[in-house]
């Protein structure tokens, strides 16, 4: 070689660095990706659980075929008044247009998403694929929305890392709920929204992802509040993204009519409205901050409250990230007794505003530290400096440090753990389908939206069910060829032994659910 260069030289120069750093970067990107999907998918929860998986599972399968309305099946059979409905109502249903029929009582966004991946990949897995493709695009959509509000690659990618690994986000993300999927297209709708300020088409995009996060969870209406200093103030955007949205409202009254009986009547029945009063409020925001503090350090929500001062950020991203999540704050703490941590739940959809709120500030305290420790113009810094270390320092440590204490969270909530206890509602429900009488009546509460999609056995709701009812009940099931059963969690056993009259007694366990049978002539007790 005569030029007494080596082919090697190259990489030693400032570009070759920065090529290496980017490839080791898009390297850790990718073992992330491919770890954290392994990590969702053997910990899916592939189960009709409690009140909202089996509530939306139900609704998926009754989508598939049709039959979104359906005569309550115990009535019928045993010949009983309209107002025995109540008893015959599993968790997750509701009565329709009169009350010997029951609908689905949650949103439809979830369950068509469901019945979407059950055509592609079957009903044994495809509905509890939603909510771990969501998460996965979800962090992608994170990123994107990072480099669309200016933040730098490495923080971009470091906030896409603390949506993954928020405990509530994982937790959520394994089971078939619609918390994740509602994050999603709250991400999805802001991102097309702030696009719009340079190309007014993806109003289009950003009013059909408003509409069908609504369909999803109705709450999501208040992405309007972000979206609107999201998007620019121009007739033309606007009256597209009403145009994007208005085929999903249309198709929401539409449903609401059908299966309700009225435009603006959900399945909730008032339900939600009726949980809304000022005094919650303050034991609810202290609750919420508290939680919101043990998973993300008070750090982050510290820098959320602190965005609207922070003159560098434009003002309208400023208001976008305060009233991205300030609404659900307020809404959710007059929202009914705020109970324990799963409840943070209801705040994901606006998680990704205090997250690159933080992160802005990061990089305004960077900007700080990089200004202080830089030279002035012809002044040559030392070699062996460590100042210019200092503002990477930061940001490194505080990353560690959030990322830290979410993994802290999710080994003390065992968050992961979630399929072991849920696999009971599935095991349960399949006992009891193969090892009861065909014609049996189930007394259940906890259970009866498992009990209504594993099985054809009529499920009866004990916890609401009064001695005087339960004679004509119980004589009706007789006079009808039907025997009585009771499929319990441990935590009913005492409330059903003391409201439920009758000789019951015990005939199996399965794991820790307890199998009851009403012995055949035994008097009961009024």
């Amino acid at each position: 070689m005569t030029s007494g260069k080596s082919l090697f030289d190259g990489l030693d120069s400032e570009p070759g660095k920065k090529r290496r750093l980017r490839l080791l970067g898009a390297v850790a990107v990718v073992i992330f990706l491919l770890y954290y999907s392994w990590l969702l998918w053997t910990n899916l929860c592939d189960v009709a659980g409690g009140s909202d998986s089996s509530g939306y599972l139900n609704y998926a399968w009754r989508l598939r075929h049709g039959n979104l309305r359906e005569p309550i099946k115990a009535l019928e059979v045993l010949n009983l008044g309209d107002e025995y409905s109540q008893l015959f109502r599993p968790l997750g249903m509701t009565w329709g247009s009169d009350r010997r029929t029951i609908v689905p009582a949650y949103p439809p966004g979830l369950p068509f998403h469901m019945v979407l991946l059950a055509e592609i990949f079957g009903w044994e897995k495809g509905p509890y694929l939603v909510s771990p493709l969501a998460a996965l695009i979800g962090i992608f959509l994170m990123y994107a929305l990072s480099r669309q509000l200016g933040l730098s690659r490495p923080l971009s990618l470091a906030g896409g890392a603390w949506l993954a690994g928020f405990p509530v986000f994982l937790f959520i993300a394994v089971q078939p709920m619609s918390d994740v999927l509602a994050v999603f297209w709250s991400m999805a709708a802001i991102l097309a929204g702030l696009r719009s300020r340079k190309d007014s088409a993806w109003a289009w995009l950003a009013g059909a992802s408003f509409g069908i996060g609504i369909l999803v969870r109705p709450t999501n209406l208040l992405i309007l509040f972000p979206l609107l200093f999201a998007m620019p103030l121009k007739p033309k955007v606007y009256a597209r993204f009403l145009l994007g949205g208005l085929v999903f409202g249309v198709l929401q009254i539409a449903m609401n009519i059908a299966l309700y009986g009225a435009p603006l009547t959900t399945g909730y029945r008032g339900e939600i409205t009726a949980s809304l009063a000022v005094r919650n409020f303050f034991p609810g925001f202290l609750h919420y901050s508290r939680w919101l503090s043990n998973m993300l350090t008070p750090l982050v929500p510290l820098a959320w409250l602190g965005i609207l001062l922070d003159r560098k950020i434009v003002w309208k991203d400023r208001l976008l990230l305060f009233f991205w999540f300030a609404p659900f704050l307020v809404f959710y703490s007059v929202y009914g007794p705020s109970e324990n941590w799963t409840f943070l739940r209801f705040f994901l959809p606006a998680l990704p505003a205090l997250i690159f709120s933080a992160l802005l500030v990061l990089r305004e305290v960077q900007g700080y530290f990089i200004a202080k420790f830089s030279p002035g113009p012809g002044v040559k810094p030392p070699r062996r400096s460590l100042a210019p270390l200092v503002p990477k320092g930061l940001a490194v440590i505080l990353v560690v440090l959030v990322a830290a204490v979410e993994i802290r969270e999710i080994k003390k909530l065992k968050l992961l753990d979630v399929n072991e206890y849920e696999a009971v509602y599935k095991l349960g429900s399949l006992f009891v389908k193969n090892k009861l009488p065909e014609k049996s009546i189930v007394l259940s509460a906890q259970m009866s939206g498992a009990l209504t999609y594993y099985t054809n056995l009529i499920p009866c709701l004990w916890d609401v069910l009064q001695p005087g009812k339960f004679s004509s009940v119980r004589h009706a099931a007789l006079l009808h060829g039907y025997d009585l059963f009771a499929l319990l969690f441990p935590f009913e056993e005492e409330g059903f032994q003391n409201k439920i009259p009758g000789r019951w007694q015990k005939i199996e366990t399965i794991h820790f659910l307890s199998l009851w049978r009403l012995v055949p002539g035994a008097k009961a007790k009024s």
